[in-house]
């Protein structure tokens, strides 16, 4: 299969790294909200 013809819509890719980006801030926003309770508890 070639794909190398076919173009790919610009919104899409930035809606792709923007979901990313946002998953990751929510990932690390739980991270920080999770441990910053344990060491509270400690």
């Amino acid at each position: 299969m070639d794909f190398s013809d076919r173009q790919q819509e610009p919104g899409k890719k930035f809606l792709g790294i923007g979901l990313v980006v946002a998953f990751h801030a929510v990932l690390v926003y739980a991270l920080a909200n999770g441990l910053g309770t344990k060491l509270v508890e400690i």
